[in-house]
């Protein structure tokens, strides 16, 4: 069952986009709630497996917060419109989910499942927002350096964040600005993924990301 708690006024329980939720067999709805304080008392006693933000576009310094106090919390914006503000930004704080609130209260359902089965959901119109604001070489740079180290090292969804920013020559502080974090927590960060690597100096790190990267091209020459 997935414990799900919702930030925003009570009166959202009357949403038409809620209609569902509290009925649904697999979700436990532990409170609708827009205190900050009583947020962090109910994820601190509760643990809710998903926290859904209403029109986070009003809410997005609350939802850093949360972020910040719970690093592990998974959060879910629902957007009054396509802002592509909103997105980047819910993006960089690694909100999982991102739909409008003009989908069915069927939608929302599958969605909260999806979510908690480890799988990103982005409703289509904002899909579009990131496809026309992205910029495209580095979305698939990524991509392909999360696919070609994750066949030599085990790491976390932040450590190839963090790994990859390295690889693109960013300082911590280039960093820590980038993904909304404390430069403190980029540097231990850093020096984690010194000890996966076996290495001490951030040069060598570089070379051997910069290695990895390249060693299906050398292969292909051969």
């Amino acid at each position: 069952m997935v414990k799900l708690l919702i930030i925003g006024p009570p009166s959202i329980s009357t949403h038409k986009l809620y209609s569902r939720v509290s009925r649904e067999a697999d979700i436990n709805l532990i409170g609708i709630v827009d205190n900050e304080s009583e947020i962090k008392d109910i994820i601190s006693d509760d643990q809710p497996d998903l926290i859904l933000v209403h029109y986070a576009e009003e809410r997005l310094y609350l939802a850093e917060t949360i972020k910040n106090s719970f690093p592990e919390m998974k959060l879910m914006f629902v957007l009054s419109s396509s802002r592509k503000d909103a997105i980047f930004y819910g993006l960089k704080i690694g909100v999982v989910s991102f739909i409008l609130n003009n989908v069915t209260p069927h939608c929302l359902v599958r969605s909260i499942s999806n979510v908690c089965e480890d799988q990103h959901v982005v409703s289509g119109e904002l899909v579009r927002t990131l496809l026309v604001n992205i910029r495209t070489e580095d979305f698939f740079e990524k991509q392909l350096f999360n696919h070609k180290l994750g066949k030599h090292f085990s790491l976390s969804r932040r450590d190839n964040e963090i790994a990859f920013l390295v690889y693109k020559n960013k300082k911590n502080i280039e960093i820590a600005e980038y993904l909304k974090l404390k430069e403190k927590t980029v540097r231990d960060y850093v020096s984690k993924i010194y000890r996966k690597f076996g290495v001490r100096k951030r040069t060598e790190l570089i070379q051997i990301l910069t290695e990895i990267m390249q060693i299906e091209e050398k292969m292909l020459e051969k």
